[in-house]
């Protein structure tokens, strides 16, 4: 007669709830849930005793594990294991233990220090194994100590600057040559003929050539900081960083930029290119005695204020006028005059160089008095000669 009470995964009928529940937390009916649930027939309780007892008989197998006598460590993986007898650390230890006798076993480990050396023996796995790989790819002793005292020798540190004033390194290699044009791709089969094409084609000329020393020194870095900077020759240096230099040559054909700044603090860049002694007699009769500086803002006698580079985030500002009568037009007219040689050109003499001579004159003062003030702290001129008179 049916109880009701019945197992589907077993096919079994039970007399009783108890018998049920008894059954249901059994081994026997979770392994054949199990086997119900991929589709298989569910077998009798002697078949599953017969196989429980056959899985008894069957011996273990060993644990897998290798363990490194000398190192005093164990791995669990072959592969593991090999690695760590290739690793430098395990053929010095074991020439170690050659030389000291037998290696004594470590001491039993608590249970707190477990984990923490666990942690170091998986570090120290993953540095052998770099170790092989590294050792597979070494470098020569000799190679790297070239390497270690070139860096040192080129390594210059003049103090950390403000944010966005870093030091700018331009490999020289990448430069143009000095033949070729700064604004295309025009080459030429000198410097003369180069900056003929320059001028007729791009209107670019040298700003004061009279007072100019250095024509090739200019040219050159002109090509360093176009070809390796990537800089526009006219737009500020921390603005100017471009990809390619098919795009700085763009900007500077697109913007109307292939000329050089004729203001004061774009020309102190180029001053050591440039010689304006011949116009210094009349400066320094004109120059005004109080030239010192407060220390955060030079006023230059042209009026050009160079400021501290601390200050360099307030300077950045571009801040819109609102004077708009015509002062500005006739503010751009006058600097036009001493940008382009073909317009209003009055000579070696015209007020665009007396200005930039005497800017230049000024800031040459300044950095003799700087360097002398340098020179005398580091040189330590003094010598006590101790006192006189005592015999």
């Amino acid at each position: 007669m049916n109880s009701g009470f019945t197992c589907i995964a077993c096919r079994m009928i039970f007399s009783s709830n108890d018998m049920q529940k008894a059954h249901y937390v059994s081994d026997w009916h979770r392994y054949n849930l199990k086997r119900h649930t991929v589709g298989m027939p569910p077998i009798s309780l002697e078949e599953y005793d017969t196989k429980v007892a056959v899985f008894k008989t069957v011996p273990e197998p060993e644990s897998s594990s290798h363990f490194c006598t000398p190192c005093s460590k164990s791995f669990s993986s072959q592969n593991t294991y090999d690695n760590h007898c290739k690793s430098k650390k395990h053929v010095e230890e074991l020439n170690r233990t050659k030389k000291k006798g037998p290696h004594q076993p470590r001491k039993k480990k608590t249970a707190g220090s477990v984990v923490g050396e666990t942690k170091e023996e998986e570090k120290e796995e993953k540095m052998e194994v770099e170790d092989n790989e590294e050792g597979k790819e070494e470098t020569p002793k000799e190679e790297e100590e070239e390497v270690d005292s070139d860096s040192e020798s080129w390594h210059t540190d003049y103090g950390s600057d403000e944010e966005g004033d870093e030091d700018i390194n331009l490999n020289e290699t990448e430069a143009l040559p000095i033949s070729s044009c700064l604004f295309c791709h025009k080459e030429s089969s000198s410097l003369e003929s180069s900056l003929d094409h320059m001028k007729t084609r791009h209107d670019f000329v040298i700003p004061d050539r009279q007072f100019c020393i250095d024509k090739e020194g200019l040219m050159e870095y002109l090509c360093l900081k176009v070809g390796a900077g990537r800089m526009c020759v006219f737009c500020p240096e921390r603005r100017a960083g471009f990809p390619t230099i098919d795009a700085v040559q763009q900007h500077m054909v697109a913007k109307q930029h292939c000329r050089i700044d004729r203001s004061a603090e774009a020309m102190i860049e180029l001053a050591d290119y440039y010689d304006y002694e011949a116009l210094y007699e009349d400066i320094e009769s004109k120059t005004s005695g109080n030239s010192d500086d407060d220390g955060w803002t030079l006023v230059l006698p042209s009026g050009a204020k160079i400021g501290h580079r601390s200050l360099l985030r307030f300077y950045r500002q571009h801040l819109k006028g609102v004077d708009y009568d015509g002062k500005k037009g006739r503010l751009a007219i006058e600097k036009a005059k001493g940008v382009y040689s073909a317009l209003a050109w009055t000579g070696c003499t015209g007020v665009a160089a007396h200005r930039v001579a005497k800017d230049l004159h000024f800031v040459a003062r300044v950095r003799r008095r700087f360097e002398l003030r340098v020179g005398v702290r580091s040189n330590k001129l003094f010598k006590s000669q101790g006192r006189y008179g005592d015999n």
